[in-house]
């Protein structure tokens, strides 16, 4: 009975040891990546200071830019008023018989 105690014990302390691990692992990972963007927003002010002026080129950038943001926008817009494709609407001809759905696919 002293070992199956020891065991117990033995994993409980693995099982401890692992989280500290784990939370030292995630508390480094975030400190770096808190590092990486302070390094990537200073070179970004660093450039926005050097370049005052703004050419044609990150205007059309810019531009196209918002078109495709814009159409992104009224996608999802569209699928959420229902104008776009319904998942359900593939699927109600199985919503009675999982096992016909079953065989269809098997047979595609």
């Amino acid at each position: 009975m002293q070992s199956a105690r020891y065991i117990h014990d033995t994993i409980t302390d693995w099982e401890a040891t692992n989280d500290v691990i784990e939370e030292q692992v995630a508390r480094e990972s975030y400190q770096q990546w808190l590092r990486d963007n302070e390094r990537r927003h200073a070179q970004e002010r660093k450039k926005q200071q050097v370049s005052s002026t703004v050419t044609s080129g990150e205007l059309k950038a810019k531009a196209k830019a918002a078109k495709a943001a814009k159409a992104a926008a009224a996608a999802v817009v569209a699928a959420a008023a229902g104008t776009a494709a319904s998942p359900k609407a593939c699927c109600s001809k199985y919503m009675g018989s999982p096992r016909q759905a079953v065989r269809d696919f098997k047979n595609a």
